[in-house]
């Protein structure tokens, strides 16, 4: 009871000073840490807006959208490659978390990836898993 007393008291004050954290803040700060550079991250946060407007991701944690954008952006650039473990020690969730929803962006990756984040051939060599 005291608890709940002082939550009602507090949370007034808590939702107004605190910002919601959005995928693509954890999304730069990933990409910083995996030493990608800007065009990634841009990349990588053009394909979460859009999954997001497409509702593919609803009930997602934004982290794991993060990471699991990450790794489908770093596969489209040789170049950048990133392995599922790399981007799962730097975001902290699990390697089938990042599987889990990669596939889901995965099986709508014609829809997601346009000519402005990487080419039709590159979206075609995309891993399955």
């Amino acid at each position: 009871r005291d608890i709940g007393r002082c939550y009602k008291l507090l949370s007034p004050y808590v939702e107004t000073s605190m910002g919601i954290v959005s995928t693509e803040d954890f999304m730069a700060r990933f990409c910083s840490h995996l030493n990608l550079n800007n065009e990634v991250q841009r990349c990588a946060i053009l394909l979460a807006k859009k999954a997001n407007e497409m509702g593919l991701l609803s009930g997602k944690s934004p982290l794991s959208v993060a990471a699991a954008g990450i790794y489908m952006v770093t596969q489209l650039f040789p170049q950048y490659r990133k392995t599922q473990k790399e981007i799962s020690f730097v975001a902290r969730v699990s390697e089938i978390t990042i599987k889990g929803t990669y596939r889901d962006l995965y099986n709508n990756r014609y829809q997601l990836i346009g000519s402005e984040i990487a080419p039709k051939d590159a979206v075609d060599n995309l891993p399955d898993s």
